[in-house]
């Protein structure tokens, strides 16, 4: 499991890598990650836990996870992580998805999401997906919602596409 604190992290759990070799998508997604990262929320409220890393696969159907998987309730709230629309709400192999187009090249998968919204649809970040669906995302055993970002269609990493919370400094009491 991940906590965020001050910085993103670099390894998936079991010290998977969590980023590909440099390629023209992968530099341009790192572009792409900066200029958005201003604009995504969590689509979760409360401590953000990722319970499983994004897992870059060596080739483009070779084994790997496409996204991140963070913890969340049966139930819960879903969120847009940013502006975009809505390009598909519906059942994938089985489970809920919602996709929401941003832009730029940017679309955003969340599963399994009992919907709130349909095709078509305007969101702004913070507006209300759906909920968490009974059952799981495909990589996790207990509650979590998985979030798949695609670049210009290729999978990247969420996780730094959202700011760390920002810590607390403590500061001395006599001035």
């Amino acid at each position: 499991m991940i906590s965020f604190g001050a910085a993103a992290p670099t390894a998936a759990a079991g010290g998977r890598s969590t980023s590909s070799a440099a390629s023209p998508v992968t530099d341009r997604a790192s572009t792409a990650v900066a200029a958005a990262r201003a604009d995504w929320s969590w689509p979760t409220a409360g401590r953000r836990h990722i319970v499983d890393a994004f897992d870059a696969p060596e080739h483009r159907f070779g084994a790997g996870h496409r996204g991140i998987d963070i913890a969340a309730a049966v139930g819960e709230t879903i969120t847009a992580s940013a502006n975009g629309t809505v390009i598909f709400s519906g059942p994938v192999a089985g489970r809920s998805v919602i996709t929401v187009d941003h832009g730029g090249g940017l679309v955003s998968s969340y599963d399994p999401i009992v919907p709130n919204v349909r095709s078509g649809a305007p969101v702004s970040a913070g507006h209300v997906l759906g909920t968490l669906g009974p059952g799981h995302a495909m990589h996790c055993r207990s509650g979590c919602v998985h979030l798949g970002v695609r670049f210009e269609g290729a999978y990247v990493d969420p996780a730094p596409f959202f700011r760390p919370p920002r810590r607390s400094v403590l500061l001395p009491l006599d001035g």
